[in-house]
């Protein structure tokens, strides 16, 4: 089947095509603003990765000059311990450091702020060991880890205590995640934006939206890679919990911990939407005018020509059709073509169907509708009568008056039946002087009754231009399923029937297999 397009898609293909030039040149400068505005701000992100970064090693210089300056406690170098467990937990609150521990140089924890100074330690020692030093005086920061004695995980820097050029002990101060977590929602950043710190290990350490549930999960085999081999840059990827964003990232220098940070992709277009509606809004403007005006007036043309569908189904169906004004000229005239039609069909088809002269139904109409009738009262068991009926005395008449008189007899008898007979009955003239009814869903009993005030309705004078003249008939009765159960056997049953009292005399009705009557009895 050849596909066909409406009217209101050919009228808006139409109109795109107009719009088609400028459209592509709209389309054009909106990619590259959207483009230009996206770069600007993963730069804007890669330069806030930089700052919160530059914070990250701020917050780790100052607590690892708070560790120098408690290094050169005298307590130190008399080897108070005592003293000195006093003095760092008064230092805990500078640089909200959750402990301060100092080991050996085996390693084993020699005092923890968090337990009262002489009781028992971890039994495996710090994390950091006085060789993780070297000759280097810069501080030595950890990873994220499970705290042992604090049964938390922690993050650690440390530093040397020197005495003569010596490694005496190494001194570490202990941190929660929440430092950083604490760090991060005091920038304030963009609500739809991820941030991160992520340690060495690529373990997340502190995350805006939902630390709890993502601290000491790893970042994608992805970004790990990138992290590793470059100190900053962007890509595109999926956070662990499934969001896909443009990352940016910067690694510290100093820790070697990492700040990234995510902005969803479906958040970028939202976040550039003020900067690009001007041009996207003139071009949607634009085009939508166009394709609503094409829109409008294929639908007016569209209804006014998919309203012609139904009166012509409604044509070829025979039925009558009726068209309202219709706001296209030519949609409406194609109207008053369908209605001038159906009145032509209809009125072909009741010529067809009816006498011209009184009206009735005509014989092909009479076989129709018996048709119908008999097979009702089959298949519902019903009974059923056709009254077979002639008349008498009218071919005098005809002859004596004249064919003019004898069609206003016959207009007349017409009249006389369709007053002796209910809506549900069915009259027609069969020809010339010949009439038949059927009376539905009625016995022997009752047509007889019916066909009795025929009679009397009949033998009333008829007055022909001052002169009365009397007509009367002889009507046959047949019944179903008496006198048959099929067309045939009933009309031929009536017929004769008809006949017998014709014989008999005339103005009576004969009931088929019964002997004749005359009207009066």
């Amino acid at each position: 089947m050849k596909f066909r397009l409406s009217i209101k898609s050919n009228l808006a293909i139409l109109v795109a095509a107009c719009l088609l030039p400028a459209s592509t040149v709209a389309l054009a400068l909106l990619a590259y603003s959207y483009e230009q505005n996206k770069q600007q701000l993963l730069e804007n992100s890669l330069t806030t990765a930089r700052t919160v970064s530059h914070l990250l090693d701020q917050h780790f210089s100052n607590v690892e000059s708070t560790l120098n300056a408690l290094a050169t406690s005298p307590s130190l170098s008399t080897g108070d311990l005592a003293a000195f467990h006093w003095q760092a937990k008064e230092s805990l609150f500078t640089q909200k450091i959750a402990n301060v521990v100092l080991t050996g140089p085996d390693g084993l924890q020699l005092l923890n702020t968090l337990r009262p100074f002489g009781a028992a330690l971890a039994e495996n020692g710090s994390r950091i060991r006085i060789r993780h030093f070297g000759d280097s005086q810069q501080a030595v920061i950890s990873d994220l880890f499970q705290g042992k004695v604090a049964a938390r995980p922690v993050i650690a820097v440390a530093v040397p205590v020197r005495r003569s050029g010596q490694v005496l002990y190494g001194l570490s101060a202990g941190m929660s995640p929440a430092v950083f977590d604490a760090m991060l929602r005091q920038q304030e950043f963009p609500r739809a934006w991820i941030v991160s710190v992520v340690d060495r290990n690529g373990i997340v350490v502190a995350r805006t939206g939902g630390m709890a549930s993502q601290v000491g999960k790893p970042v994608t085999a992805q970004l790990r890679a990138a992290l590793g081999s470059r100190t900053e840059g962007q890509l595109e990827g999926r956070t662990p919990d499934g969001i896909d964003t443009y990352a940016s990232f910067k690694r510290s220098e100093m820790s070697g911990w990492s700040v990234v940070i995510g902005i969803p992709t479906d958040r970028v277009a939202s976040q550039l939407r003020h900067t690009l509606s001007g041009l996207f809004f003139a071009f949607l403007a634009l085009f939508s005018i166009g394709v609503l005006g094409a829109r409008m007036l294929g639908k007016r043309i569209a209804t006014a020509i998919t309203a012609l569908i139904a009166p012509a189904t409604a044509l070829g169906e025979g039925q009558t059709v009726t068209v309202p004004p219709l706001p296209l000229a030519e949609a409406d005239e194609v109207g008053k073509a369908l209605v001038r039609a159906s009145g032509m069909l209809e009125q072909a088809r009741y010529q067809a169907t009816h006498d011209t002269l009184t009206g009735l139904a005509n014989r092909a109409l009479f076989h129709e509708v018996i048709v119908q009738q008999v097979a009702l009262a089959n298949r519902n068991g019903s009974e059923l009568s056709i009254l077979y009926i002639d008349l008498d005395r009218f071919k005098p008449i005809n002859d004596r008056y004249g064919h003019a008189a004898g069609d206003r007899v016959l207009v007349h008898v017409a009249r006389q039946l369709r007053a002796s007979l209910r809506d549900a009955d069915f009259a027609a003239r069969l020809g010339g002087d010949e009439f038949a009814v059927v009376l539905a869903a009625t016995g022997a009993g009752a047509a007889t009754v019916v066909a009795a005030k025929i009679l009397e309705q009949l033998s009333v004078p008829v007055a022909l231009d001052g002169v009365e003249v009397e007509v009367g008939a002889s009507i046959g009765i047949a019944c179903h399923p008496r006198d048959g159960r099929n067309i045939r056997e009933l009309l031929h049953a009536a017929d004769e029937a008809m006949y017998r009292a014709k014989a008999a005399g005339q103005q009576r009705v004969v009931l088929a297999g019964a002997a004749p009557e005359s009207a009066g009895t």
